[in-house]
């Protein structure tokens, strides 16, 4: 064992520590081994780095390619996310109740609201819109327009329903001859002026109807358009006055438009209602809010 261990350390002292391998040794072991001249490995280095720059150009249009792969799922992803989000904004579905849309709009108002006046009896709706009328704070000369409920793309109650249950000496030919959608409205001025919008299919049954409602006209109305304080006694104290109608309602033209005025006893218009074109009907109290509302029936003609 011993001879073996002299023997191993004299070996390795003989052959001394390996040499450090360089690029130039590499080059001189393999001319000399490899019977190989310098112009020989000058050519295959040559050779190899255009290999390697052949295959540059492989490695960078792949890398390009994802990339703009990457852009276009972005930007698919982005539209996607966009168009989803503006679904469900523009889909409002109330939590409970009827739905809070509203029909095609009559006329250009500052709010809009909904009121659903179905199953109700004639009492209730007073109550329901007295109170709007009276309790709702709008500002001076500004108007909030009120339109029945839609619910599953149909109005939760019609004019005709509104006018034969809230109105029950209103004639046939009124109920019969307006169309469906309308709206009950009121206008900032002395007060909360109402006044109600009817759209009608016939031009001539409405104006007969109306002109035969108005013997009750106020009876069935003046509840709700006449404030207390201006229902004064509405006995006729002049001859002309005698004489100008037996149910208190007159002609009078306000802003050239031909209208019916009914007047109490101080000779104040209390209630009036007006043609504004062969199609819409308006109930309202005052001649400045039979104006205003004209005007913005027309507006409203101008952007639908």
């Amino acid at each position: 064992m011993t001879e073996l261990q002299n023997d191993t350390g004299n070996r390795r002292k003989s052959e001394g520590p390996s040499p450090l391998r360089t690029y130039k040794g590499d080059i001189a072991e393999l001319i000399k081994n490899e019977n190989t001249s310098l112009s020989d490995i000058a050519i295959a280095e040559q050779k190899r780095a255009a290999e390697s720059t052949v295959q540059k150009p492989d490695r960078v249009y792949h890398s390009k390619m994802w990339v703009f792969l990457a852009v276009i799922l972005i930007m698919v992803s982005g539209a996607a996310a966009g168009t989803f989000f503006i679904v469900s904004k523009d889909r409002k579905v109330p939590e409970t109740g009827v739905q809070n849309v509203f029909p095609r709009q009559l006329l250009s108002a500052d709010s809009n609201k909904t009121l659903d006046l179905s199953n109700m009896s004639r009492r209730q709706m007073l109550e329901s819109l007295k109170k709007v009328r009276d309790e709702t704070s709008i500002t001076l000369n500004k108007v909030l327009a009120i339109y029945p409920p839609v619910s599953d793309g149909r109005i939760s109650f019609k004019a005709s329903y509104f006018i034969s249950n809230f109105a029950p000496h209103s004639p046939e030919d009124v109920a019969r001859s307006v169309a469906d959608n309308f709206v009950i409205g009121f206008h900032s001025f002395k007060k909360n002026e109402p006044f109600l919008i009817l759209k009608t299919t016939s031009y001539l049954n409405t104006f007969a109807g109306m002109l035969a409602w108005e013997r009750y006209l106020e009876d069935d109305m003046g509840d709700f358009f006449i404030f207390p304080e201006r229902r004064d006694d509405r006995v006729a104290t002049t001859s002309k006055a005698l004489v100008e109608s037996s149910s208190g309602w007159s002609d009078k033209i306000i802003k050239n438009r031909d209208t019916r005025v009914l007047k109490n006893g101080l000779g104040e218009i209390v209630m009036l209602y007006a043609f504004t074109d062969n199609q819409t009907l308006v109930i309202t109290t005052t001649p400045e809010t039979l104006e205003e509302v004209t005007k913005r029936l027309f507006a409203i003609k101008l952007v639908q």
